[in-house]
């Protein structure tokens, strides 16, 4: 039987708070690529691998 909340029941809210870090890590990341001339993008995904870490101490 398919359960249209199924996900949710599956990842704890830290596991929500990694998956959105590593997706935003993974703009950044291709974003700071891209644009080596924007200084803001690199302080962005600086910030992001940041809170990961801090994230994966949460975990």
């Amino acid at each position: 039987m398919y359960k249209e909340n199924a996900a949710e029941e599956v990842w704890t809210e830290q596991e929500y708070v990694m998956l959105g870090l590593a997706r935003e890590t993974e703009w950044a990341e291709a974003y700071a690529d891209y644009h080596p001339e924007c200084p803001m993008g690199g302080i962005y995904l600086e910030f992001l691998r940041r809170e990961m870490i801090t994230a994966q101490g949460k975990l």
